[in-house]
């Protein structure tokens, strides 16, 4: 029997379920008629959706008929304070869609699709009367700007924001300013994806690079730009945001993770001891700091703001570390505490008089520096900025473990101030949607339900997720919707496992079930302190050079180490005194093989492939890590010969193929490199360790393989 509640995500608040169906019509036959009484952009958005889903349902485009179908802003009894509210009501002759507001219609819409089902070719609807509205304002998630997002098109983006709208997202936060340490071939990882016309010289270009299995070539672009930056496309995001619901707001990192500003425009540059330009952070009381950070907001917000009406601004200013902060005459005497305040006053400030009304910042620093005080929140109302700026909590751990100053990733060991996080000023929680997509995908989800606790217990705005955009945290997607709409009223993990398994896998419930259990498990994510090949084993971890990174204008200078892979993890492996990862290995593979199999025999669909390539990617690593190590060892000790080791590394290579394949063919294409080039590195290692044995077995000598 069609269950209502297992049949919605987000759960609605109060369902009445009538136990009776009635038939809408018959599949390219549909017998109803739908009337629309309202306008705007978000109530005709539910009209053309409406639309749009009868004709792909129902393989429909003419609708006349007897039932009615009636979408309508009204008041509801009970709800009138209530936005973004909505009630359906569906008998033998009618179905009525009321919001309180056009977004409340539109989530109506929405609701009504996951109500439809089929019994042979009868197309149904239950009788029932539903109730619903959200228990957070804000509900939404911020995709960073790191690789995969840069190549994201117009398209792509306006497809995520038809995905997330339909789990009544509102929100969405666009990194369009970020930079990292030195990685992959020593490049500066940063990333500018939107043109900033003021300053033309602000670019980040970067090459690609990855083996394609599908076109068995090595893939090289050199200076590759954001498609953002290029076709400028920002606005056209926003202005489709606006008729989903979906306020899409900007962020630009203005202190931590800026390296472009300073590097182009040393003058901004924080100056160490000796006066020297770090290459990263600001002198935050340089004049010409505030200038050109200014003059950069300005551009944003009258380009591509102002004139689609949104009204928030996201400032970063996370993880701003020592070396981020100056130490010219001006700053080297006053605490770095007192600088961060200062900064963000005249930032805030300054964005509050161009008319924003909502301005992000990070809590991470204020956490460190001990001033989310009430003394602090006094100083920012005298200054006028109180109202305006919204502390975004972040953490990614495992309940009893957030919010915590020392993160060690590798043995999971977190110092938690889980007691100290508070509500003195407007603030939002950011739960993780798992590590990001470049790496193998990841799920921890008891992290979405801790900060979802956090967020009730001080009465936040909201909560807005963290992670990059990428179908393979699909599951991870709805965790956070539903944990935004209903709060701690939110389905439980297992039932929303049952939920997911029902709608994407149905024809194969129970076992779809146990199954999805199954890979999340062998997927749990590296903070959980239980997954090592996303901690410790898989390429990305050791893409990052281990120098300490000096640097002079933002170019490191010196000696370069870049870590030697996969020897150094084959020496984790052999100095392992736990005896840890061999066990490790043996179990992930035995379970991902498992799910692998499992989703095979599942009906075709995206999903499928999805879940396929995730457990395929945790199969193939935990495989090539095992079975190279105990065949070096076995082939040393005489058990095995150079043959036998060559017929392993030929099924290691044809896998690891069958990986990066499946990957171009699942993922977003902006997407795809990023996670083959990681892999492409391990199957460059192996065929070269299988050339060597074979070069020296053709010379005649017994191959040394250490």
């Amino acid at each position: 029997m069609f269950n209502i509640k297992k049949a919605i995500t987000p759960t609605p608040v109060n369902v009445e379920d009538k136990e009776k169906t009635v038939k809408i019509g018959e599949i390219a036959n549909a017998a109803f008629s739908l009337t629309a009484n309202g306008n705007g952009v978000v109530f005709n958005e539910a009209v053309n959706y409406l639309n749009k889903i009868f004709e792909k349902k129902l393989s429909s485009v003419s609708f006349e008929g007897k039932f009615e179908i009636i979408l309508t802003v009204g008041n509801i009894k009970g709800l009138e304070d209530k936005k973004e509210a909505y009630t359906i009501e569906i008998n033998s002759k009618k179905a009525v869609l009321t919001g309180t507001d056009e977004a409340g219609v539109l989530y109506a819409a929405y609701t009504l699709a996951k109500l439809i089902h089929f019994d042979g070719n009868d197309v149904l609807l239950p009788q029932c009367k539903i109730t619903d509205y959200p228990r957070f304002e804000k509900r939404g998630h911020y995709f960073e700007s790191r690789y995969g997002s840069d190549f994201l098109t117009l398209e792509d983006w306006k497809n995520g924001i038809d995905y997330l709208a339909e789990s009544k997202i509102n929100m969405i936060t666009i990194g369009v300013y970020g930079c990292w340490g030195f990685q992959y071939d020593n490049e500066q990882v940063e990333f500018l994806n939107i043109p900033i016309e003021a300053y033309p010289e602000l670019k980040t270009p970067r090459p690609i690079k990855y083996y394609s299995v599908k076109d068995r070539c090595t893939v090289y672009k050199k200076d590759v730009l954001p498609v953002m930056f290029v076709e400028d496309y920002l606005s056209e995001v926003i202005a489709y945001g606006k008729k989903k619901n979906i306020e899409i707001i900007p962020l630009f990192n203005s202190l931590g993770h800026n390296s472009v500003i300073p590097r182009i425009f040393p003058e901004t540059s924080a100056k160490d001891e000796n006066g020297n330009d770090r290459g990263k952070g600001f002198c935050t009381r340089n004049d010409k700091t505030i200038e050109i950070m200014t003059n950069i907001y300005d551009e944003i917000i009258e380009k591509y703001l102002k004139p689609n009406g949104i009204k928030s601004f996201h400032i970063g200013l996370d993880e701003v570390g020592k070396s981020y902060f100056c130490q010219c005459e001006k700053c080297r005497d006053t605490e770095h505490s007192e600088l961060f305040i200062e900064y963000i006053i005249k930032l805030v400030k300054h964005l509050k008089s161009k008319g924003m009304e909502n301005v992000y910042v990070y809590h991470d620093m204020w956490f460190n520096y001990d001033i989310v005080t009430e003394e602090v929140a006094q100083r920012f109302k005298d200054e006028g900025i109180y109202d305006t700026l919204i502390i975004d909590w972040w953490s990614y751990g495992l309940p009893g473990t957030n919010f915590g100053k020392q993160i060690d990733i590798i043995n999971g060991c977190f110092h938690s101030r889980e007691d100290e996080v508070n509500g003195i000023f407007r603030s939002v929680a950011k739960p993780f949607t798992g590590y990001f997509h470049w790496s193998m995908p990841t799920q921890l989800n008891e992290n979405i339900y801790d900060l979802t606790n956090t967020a009730e217990k001080n009465n936040f705005e909201g909560i807005s997720a963290y992670g990059t955009f990428e179908h393979c945290y699909d599951f991870n997607y709805q965790v956070v919707a539903e944990c935004a709409w209903r709060g701690n009223n939110a389905a439980p993990y297992e039932e929303m496992i049952e939920r997911y398994a029902l709608e994407k896998f149905g024809d194969n419930f129970p076992n779809s079930f146990h199954e999805l259990k199954n890979a999340l498990e062998f997927s749990a994510d590296r903070y959980s302190g239980t997954n090592f090949c996303t901690q410790i084993f898989e390429y990305y971890i050791s893409s990052y050079t281990t120098a300490d990174m000096t640097t002079n204008a933002g170019k490191s200078i010196g000696h370069v180490n870049f870590q030697d892979f996969p020897a150094n993890r084959m020496k984790t492996i052999r100095d392992d005194k736990d005896g840890k990862f061999i066990p490790y290995f043996r179990n992930t593979r035995t379970k991902a093989e498992k799910a692998y199999n499992f989703f095979s025999n599942c009906s075709p669909s995206k999903e499928r492939e999805i879940w396929k390539l995730i457990a395929l990617s945790y199969i193939a690593l935990t495989d090539e890590f095992l079975t190279i190590y105990e065949c070096n060892e076995k082939y040393n000790d005489g058990t095995i010969d150079a043959n036998a080791f060559l017929s392993e590394l030929n099924r290691l290579i044809k896998q690891r193929e069958e990986v990066m394949f499946l990957c171009e063919n699942v993922r977003i294409k902006a997407n795809q490199y990023t996670a083959i080039r990681d892999m492409t590195v391990n199957r460059q290692f192996m065929i070269d360790l299988k050339n060597h044995i074979e070069k020296e077995m053709a010379a005649g000598k017994k191959p040394e393989i250490n």
